[in-house]
């Protein structure tokens, strides 16, 4: 089973510069029996919907996550009236195109992806910004999250922070094949330019308390750095689309499409789901 792994779409940016489904796909994809989309895929509802059913008929199965973009409620977004919440924006996602991961394992030819959007533990901040105190990080996070982007039923940073990373353990304890998170993890190198912004620590969390087993692919996004890297036996993936003309892409070297086409070996001992048509398996943890 062929796999194309891919993240930060970003799809109503490149739709505003006149590209269409299929010149936006043929630039950036492959074909592949699955596709796994590390969120960020568009902040405007509609766009994402657009983008993720293209791709459905493009791919046998899509798996996805969101990102931070997904989970905003933006006043251009024509559905905001309908969803005033990020929790209700989650469910639209999933009635409208199909779940996606959030503390949840799919399986597509017995191979187990699992995983979420992610959430941040403030581990990333505190080693860069040492003179910053708790308050400072919480009002940042508030401001800029509860305030102007996410419209979360909970406003208290710690408790959304600690709910978030504990659906995370909770998947990782099922040992899934494919791991995929919107957010970065902190094993993973990121570029200078971010490493200077505060707010680069509202997205990345310390992903050793996960303890994936070796084998894992890791698929994660937000950091629009491209990067594949193997450490303690896990795989790394970050295929960022971005914006157009955006710098730093290459930060990490120069790595190409194929470089995120990855053969899986089917765990079915029947006839592939591939074959069969048969619908992917999806289940709380």
């Amino acid at each position: 089973m062929n796999i194309y792994f891919i993240n930060d779409l970003h799809w109503d940016f490149w739709r505003r510069e006149g590209y269409t489904l299929e010149k936006y796909f043929d630039q950036y994809f492959l074909p592949a029996d699955v596709c796994c989309v590390a969120g960020d895929i568009a902040n405007d509802f509609d766009k994402s919907a657009e983008i993720l059913k293209y791709l459905k008929s493009r791919y046998f199965k899509v798996v996805y996550t969101l990102g931070n973009h997904d989970y905003g409620i933006f006043n251009k977004d024509k559905y905001k009236l309908n969803l005033l919440k990020t929790e209700q924006k989650k469910h639209a996602f999933s009635k409208k195109v199909g779940p996606h991961l959030d503390g949840t394992i799919m399986k597509v030819n017995g191979v187990t992806f699992g995983g979420g959007c992610g959430s941040c533990d403030w581990t990333w901040a505190k080693q860069n910004f040492k003179e910053t105190d708790d308050t400072d990080f919480f009002n940042r996070w508030q401001e800029w999250f509860d305030g102007r982007w996410w419209k979360m039923s909970c406003n208290a940073p710690m408790v959304l922070f600690n709910h978030e990373i504990e659906k995370l353990k909770t998947v990782a304890e099922q040992k899934p094949d494919i791991f995929v998170t919107h957010f970065q993890p902190m094993t993973c190198p990121i570029a200078e330019p971010y490493k200077n912004d505060i707010m680069t620590g509202m997205f990345v969390f310390d992903d050793s308390q996960l303890n994936l087993k070796p084998g894992t692919i890791y698929h994660f996004g937000h950091t629009h750095s491209k990067l594949k890297m193997e450490k303690n036996g896990i795989t790394y993936l970050n295929n960022c689309v971005g914006y157009p003309e955006q710098m730093f892409l290459d930060a990490f070297g120069k790595f190409e499409k194929e470089d995120f086409l990855i053969e899986v070996e089917d765990k079915n001992d029947r006839k592939s789901l591939l074959q069969t048509g048969e619908k992917s398996e999806i289940s709380k943890v």
